[in-house]
């Protein structure tokens, strides 16, 4: 049974007539910003000894070597300041260019790591000296420069994040009032142009990070935002220089923007709010990516396909104005003309695209196994298109929480996309999330049957099986199995090894022989099975006599399933449920 809620506009809210803002496919760039300090080459026991800054230049290289692979099209800068290296007088020396993630920087980022580990000094190499100060004002309108500049395939940058690494607290602007006013004005004005600063404060036990100053510079306190929803807030809190590399892990992905659509409220009303449908996950094929090109006078160029039509008697070219759309219907086709086809998805809302509420349902009625029949988008207010997006998004989540309510809504959300029916859930984590997921919902004719599966009641009721299942409890017993295994906590390991054969490649890396590579590092879900495999085989080895019965329990269990599966393979105890056939019957 569907139910309704009370929706009202708030005071205040934009109803907009027009065609909403629809954004284009959002390009990032990422600015590293360094502050060098004393504790920067220091080295760290945390860190086995390496300095901190060579730390952080990793967190640079390992993000690159994953965005080239997830997204390419990135834009990478690194950015030292307080250095006297090639800074043209303004104490900030350009490392890596704020450019798409190319093979220059890789090759030049990897070089130079190599030679910090044989030996070159980090010190001697940025030129740092206490006495090269660089305001926090100079930096911060250098960094809206550099952030301004469209790359060379003349595309803006509509992200902007910039990472700031510091572990100096209190700089020298800290107690001038009228500096702190002009470095906030700078920062609203960043904030207006979606810069957003992403904090890196570095602590130690020895000398704590206070983060007051920046916490207020950066107007991290007085955001709008900052105490709705922990998906949205920025988190300051210091991190160790062990946490480094796991943190700029966490904040590097993109929000990857599938489509930007209005939904309809109350079209009496003329209420509606903006939405954006965001990716949550994307399947990457290795090899996928690739260019075809060919070669004239040592100059290669690009190659591009191009479609022709041919008569299959003759091979003579049909240009594209004699051909014509038709559908095979068994011995008939029908022809359809294409104005005919433009309107199939043509819907009275007057939107391009849209989402139109049609009523509200129990959770319970609505989430079904079937229920996924593509991937899930996670939806977030847009309020550039419309304002007051966000508190009503917000009222509407709440409220929908409490009463265990979902969304059920009609639309396309794309242009050329099909009208369909979706769900729209809270998500189950608002601490995490704090938005929608939307799934959309089968019609008749696009859910299957299951086929006719197998059972073994003659299998499962024998003495072996009882056995087995004896067997597996004593083994699971012995072992220690937590967290089970969850794939989104793994790299996939068949990207990893195509990549990692092409970055070896281009950075000419020496190869290591097969015996001393440690496989886990290609394939990271091997390592619990290696551990339980590990567990094993020092169970047999064990002088114990309790620690052994783990070996024995393992022998055991494989002599029963090779039995069981013998008999399986022989069709023993296998019973096929198959249903008898009726007279088929018309369903009105």
């Amino acid at each position: 049974m569907s139910t309704t809620l009370d929706l009202k506009p708030l005071e205040g809210s934009y109803r907009s007539t027009e065609e909403p803002h629809v954004e284009a496919q959002l390009h990032q760039c990422i600015l590293y910003c360094i502050e060098l300090t004393p504790d920067m080459f220091q080295s760290v026991e945390d860190l086995n000894g390496k300095v901190q800054l060579v730390e952080i230049l990793e967190s640079i290289k390992e993000l690159m070597s994953q965005l080239v692979i997830v997204k390419p099209g990135t834009a990478i800068g690194c950015y030292l300041y307080h250095s006297g290296k090639e800074t043209g007088g303004n104490g900030i020396y350009e490392l890596l260019p704020l450019q798409n993630i190319n093979i220059r920087s890789m090759k030049k980022l990897n070089d130079l790591l190599y030679d910090f580990e044989h030996g070159t000094d980090p010190v001697t190499y940025f030129a740092y000296d206490s006495n090269n100060f660089v305001p926090l004002e100079t930096l911060f309108v250098y960094i809206q420069e550099k952030c301004g500049i469209t790359n060379p395939d003349k595309k803006r940058y509509e992200i902007r994040s910039v990472f700031l690494f510091t572990s100096r607290d209190s700089p020298k602007e800290m107690n001038d009032t009228e500096t702190v006013q002009r470095l906030k004005r700078i920062v609203d004005d960043m904030t207006d142009n979606y810069i957003t600063f992403v904090p890196f404060f570095i602590s130690s036990k020895e000398t704590p990070f206070n983060t007051e100053f920046y916490n207020d510079v950066l107007r991290f306190n007085s955001r709008p935002w900052s105490d709705k929803s922990k998906f949205w807030k920025v988190n300051t809190d210091p991190i160790s220089a062990s946490s480094i590399k796991m943190r700029v892990q966490q904040r590097k992905e993109l929000k990857r923007i599938l489509f930007v659509c209005p939904l309809i409220l109350n079209e009496q009303n003329n209420f509606v709010v903006g939405l954006r449908g965001n990716n949550i996950l994307s399947h990457e094929k290795p090899g996928s990516r690739y260019k075809l090109v060919y070669e004239k006078e040592d100059v290669r160029y690009e190659a591009f396909s191009h479609r022709k039509y041919l008569d299959p008697a003759t091979g003579k070219v049909i240009d594209k104005d004699g051909l014509l759309k038709v559908y095979s219907i068994g011995d008939l086709n029908v022809d359809i003309p294409d104005d005919k086809l433009m309107n199939l998805g043509e819907d009275v809302a007057g939107y391009s695209s849209f989402l139109k509420l049609i009523c509200f349902r129990s959770s319970s009625l609505c989430i079904k196994y079937y229920n996924n029949i593509d991937k899930t988008i996670f939806i977030s207010s847009d309020d550039r298109s419309y304002e007051g997006s966000y508190e009503t998004l917000s009222s509407l989540f709440r409220t929908m929480k409490e009463k265990d309510k979902c969304m059920i809504v009609w639309g396309n959300v794309k242009s050329n996309s099909n009208p369909a029916l979706y769900v729209m859930s809270p998500a189950y984590d608002p601490g995490l999330y704090g938005g929608f997921f939307l799934w959309k919902i089968p019609f008749v004719d696009e859910v299957r049957k299951f086929p006719p599966l197998l059972t073994y009641k003659n299998i499962e009721q024998s003495t072996d099986y009882k056995n087995l299942c004896k067997v597996t409890e004593n083994i699971v017993n012995f072992l220690t199995l937590k967290k089970g295994y969850n794939p989104a906590d793994y790299k996939n390991p068949g990207l990893q090894k195509h990549f990692k054969v092409l970055s070896d490649y281009i950075l000419q890396t020496p190869v290591p022989d097969i015996g001393d590579t440690d496989i886990t590092q290609e394939d990271d879900t091997l390592r619990k099975i290696i551990n339980v495999r590990e567990n094993i085989l020092a169970s047999a080895s064990s002088k114990d006599p309790q620690l052994q019965r783990l070996h024995k329990y393992v022998n055991v269990w494989n002599v029963l399933y090779s039995k069981i599966a013998d008999e399986e393979a022989l069709g023993v105890g296998v019973v096929r449920n198959i249903p008898k056939r009726t007279k088929p019957s018309m369903n009105l």
